[in-house]
C-alpha cells in the first residue's frame, strides 16, 4: 500500500472514530441524545421544532439545560434552578411554574451540547415516507458509487504518472516513421546495420502491428534494423522516442458494450437491493400499529392572594396587599384565598373534595397543624375558597410547646396548604389525584410575612403542576433503524420501492454482463478487468522483450500486484493484452487472444 492511499485509510478510520465519539446516539451506545422540542417552555432561546443534541456529563449544576426522563410525560427538556438533596429542581424557562418532577443525576439523559434551531422540522420532513425513500435511495446509490467507484477515482493519467514515478528506466516505443528518421539523422546507425530492402521496409510496417515474437520469423537484417533502434538498447533515440505513457488512449466504446466497472455495479447493486428486500422482510413480519399507553396530559393551577383589614396610615390603604408583611399589633388574623383551575384538551368531567390547613413548624421538626377550611365537595374544572387564620391561635400552639419544654423559638415557619382531591376523567377515562399547592410564611412576634420565594419563582401565588392520564390507544408501530424510528408503514413503501428500482437495476447490469460474456472471450476479459485496462491506438505497442503468459487471469495477477495498467490493443479479430511492470522494466508481458470474424463486433 502506498503512502497516500495508507494516510486515506488512517484518516478514514480516525474521522469515523471522531464521528462515532461525539455524535453517536444513546440508541446505539454512544452519549448523544437528539432531542426535538415540541413546546414553547424554553423560549425565547429555544424554539419550537429546534433540535437540541445533549451530551451525558458525570456532573451537573445549576443554571445547566438538560434532558431528563419524566415518569408521566417522557423526555423533558429545561433548566436545573436548584437542588433538593440528590434531586434537581427543574423549570422551563418560559414557564412560571416548577416541574412536579425531581430527577436525579441517572434520569438525565445530558447537557446540552448543540442546538440547531429548525432542525427538527428537518429531520420531520426526512421521515414523510416519500422523503425517506429518496434519502434510501440515494444512500443505496452511493453505496453502489463508493463499492466501484475505487479505481475510477484515480484517473488513468494519475495511474500512468504513478507508475512513470516507479519505473527505474523509461520505456519508450517507435513508430516505423521515427525508425526511418533516426536512420536518416545518424550516420553511424547506417553504418552499424544493412539498410532494410524496400521489400523488407513493407514487412517492417507489418511488424508495427504485430506480436514481438513474431519478430524472428521476419528476415535478419530486419530483426536486426528493430532491435539495435530500440531506445533500451540506443539511449540516442530516447530524444525521438514517444513513452507509452503518455500516449493518450483511444478508448472507442461500441454500442452494446459492457462498461468497465459493470461487474462491481452489478455485486454492489445487489448487496443494496438484499438490504432493502431484509428490510421489507422486517416491515412486513411487523404489524402496522401497536396497542400503547399514550399520556393525556392535563394542568392543575392554583393562584393564591391573602389580605387583612388595618387601621390607615401605616400600609397604602386600609388593607395588606399581597406580598406586605402582616403586622401584629395591627391584624389578629388574614385571609387566604384560593383560585383552582384543572385544563386539559381532552373532555373533562371533574368532582372532588378540598380543604384547607395552617401548619407551624420550628427548625427541630416539631409542628402541629390546624384546620382552617373543612372537606368541601367540589364539582366542574374550578372552583374558588378561601379561609381566615386568626393569630392567637397559632400562638397558643407555640405558647403550649414553649411552656412545656423550655424552648425559645424567635421565629416560626407557617406554610398554608390546600389539599385538593380530584376525582374526575379524561375523555371517559377515570383517574384520581391529589393536589397540594402551598403558601409559606415567616411567624414571630411581630410579623407574619411572606417567605423568600426561590429566585427562578416570577410569581410564588401561582403554582402549576402537569399530570397525565394513561390511556391505551392504537398506534403506528416502529422500527428503530441506527436510532431513529421509522413508522412501520414508511418502511414498507421505502423497501419496496428500493427493492423494485435495485431490482431493475440488477436485472438491467445482469442483462449486459450476461450479454458480454455470451459475446466471447474478448468481451468476458472487458467485463472482468476492464477497470484495470486502457485501450490504446494500433500504432503504439510496447518493444521490451516480450513474455507470454498463459491466460489473462495471469496477466491482471501481474497488474494488480505490481499496480500498473492492462494496455489493450485490437487489430481485427486480434485482441493483445500488454502489462509493462515497475518491477521488471526489461520484459513485457502479453496475452495475446484471436476471435472468430463472428465475435468481433462484440469484443472492444
Amino acid at each position: 500500500m502506498n503512502p497516500k492511499k495508507a494516510f486515506s485509510y488512517l484518516f478514514s478510520v480516525i474521522a469515523a472514530v471522531l464521528l462515532w465519539l461525539f455524535f453517536a446516539p444513546t440508541t446505539l451506545g454512544g452519549s448523544v441524545a437528539y432531542v426535538i422540542l415540541i413546546g414553547n417552555s424554553m423560549e425565547p432561546t429555544f424554539h419550537r421544532y429546534d433540535l437540541v443534541l445533549t451530551r451525558a456529563e458525570s456532573s451537573y449544576q445549576v443554571g445547566d439545560a438538560v434532558a431528563y426522563e419524566h415518569p408521566m410525560i417522557g423526555g423533558v427538556f429545561h433548566r436545573i434552578v436548584d437542588t433538593n438533596g440528590e434531586r434537581f429542581v427543574m423549570q422551563g424557562d418560559n414557564n412560571d411554574w416548577l416541574d412536579t418532577h425531581e430527577p436525579t443525576e441517572d434520569e438525565i439523559v445530558g447537557k446540552l451540547w448543540l442546538h440547531v434551531p429548525g432542525g427538527g422540522k428537518v429531520i420531520n420532513f426526512l421521515r414523510q415516507p416519500a422523503m425517506f425513500t429518496v434519502l434510501a435511495l440515494g444512500v443505496g446509490v452511493m453505496l453502489v458509487g463508493s463499492l466501484t467507484g475505487k479505481d475510477s477515482e484515480q484517473s488513468t493519467t494519475e495511474r500512468r504518472k504513478m507508475m512513470q514515478r516507479r519505473r527505474p528506466a523509461a520505456r519508450e516505443v517507435l513508430t516505423f516513421e521515427q525508425h526511418v528518421n533516426v536512420l536518416a539523422a545518424k550516420p553511424e546507425t547506417k553504418q552499424s546495420m544493412t539498410e532494410p530492402k524496400p521489400e523488407e521496409r513493407k514487412t517492417l510496417r507489418e511488424l508495427i502491428t504485430r506480436a514481438p515474437d513474431e519478430i524472428e520469423t521476419l528476415p535478419t537484417a530486419v530483426q536486426k534494423h528493430f532491435w539495435e533502434t530500440q531506445p533500451s538498447n540506443r539511449p540516442e533515440l530516447a530524444a525521438t522516442a514517444v513513452p507509452l505513457e503518455d500516449i493518450e488512449p483511444k478508448v472507442k466504446a461500441k454500442q452494446g458494450e459492457v462498461r468497465d466497472n459493470a461487474l462491481e455495479m452489478l455485486i454492489a447493486a445487489s448487496v443494496v437491493t438484499l438490504v432493502f428486500v431484509g428490510l421489507a422482510l422486517v416491515a412486513f413480519l411487523r404489524p402496522l400499529t401497536v396497542m400503547a399507553d399514550v399520556p393525556m396530559n392535563y394542568t392543575q393551577k392554583a393562584a393564591y392572594t391573602y389580605t387583612a383589614n388595618v387601621p390607615s396610615g401605616v400600609y397604602d390603604g386600609a388593607t395588606v396587599q399581597p406580598g406586605e408583611p402582616v403586622f401584629r399589633r395591627l391584624a389578629d388574623s388574614f385571609t387566604v384565598y384560593l383560585t383552582y383551575d384543572l385544563g386539559s384538551p381532552y373532555s373533562t368531567e371533574v368532582r372532588g373534595l378540598y380543604r384547607m390547613v395552617v401548619e407551624i413548624a420550628d427548625i427541630s421538626g416539631w409542628k402541629r397543624t390546624v384546620e382552617i377550611v373543612p372537606d368541601t365537595y367540589f364539582s366542574g374544572r374550578e372552583f374558588e375558597m378561601q379561609g381566615t387564620i386568626e393569630f392567637s391561635e397559632i400562638q397558643a400552639l407555640i405558647d403550649r410547646l414553649e411552656e412545656d419544654t423550655g424552648l425559645l423559638r424567635t421565629d416560626y415557619q407557617m406554610t398554608v396548604r390546600t389539599e385538593v382531591t380530584v376525582l374526575g376523567s379524561l375523555d371517559g377515562v377515570e383517574f384520581e389525584n391529589v393536589y397540594t399547592p402551598e403558601l409559606i410564611f415567616g411567624f414571630d412576634d411581630l410579623q407574619v410575612q411572606l417567605a423568600k420565594s426561590p429566585p427562578n419563582a416570577d410569581n410564588p401565588f401561582e403554582q402549576v403542576t402537569i399530570g397525565s392520564v394513561p390511556r391505551e390507544m392504537e398506534q403506528e408501530n416502529v422500527i428503530n433503524i441506527l436510532g431513529m424510528e421509522i413508522g412501520v408503514r414508511t418502511a414498507r413503501v421505502v423497501s419496496l420501492v428500493g427493492s423494485l428500482v435495485m431490482l431493475m437495476a440488477v436485472a438491467y447490469l445482469g442483462t449486459q454482463v450476461y450479454h458480454a460474456f455470451q459475446r466471447g472471450e474478448a468481451s468476458q476479459v472487458e467485463v472482468l478487468y476492464g477497470p484495470l485496462m486502457v485501450k490504446v491506438s494500433e500504432d503504439v505497442l510496447p518493444r521490451k522483450r516480450p513474455v507470454k503468459v498463459s491466460s489473462v487471469h495471469e496477466l491482471a495477477k501481474i497488474a494488480e500486484r505490481d499496480q500498473c495498467m492492462i494496455y489493450h490493443v485490437q487489430s481485427g479479430g486480434l485482441h493483445r493484452y500488454y502489462v509493462q511492470s515497475p518491477v521488471t522494466p526489461e520484459v513485457s508481458y502479453i496475452y495475446e487472444l484471436r476471435v472468430a470474424p463472428d465475435d468481433e463486433s462484440g469484443a472492444a
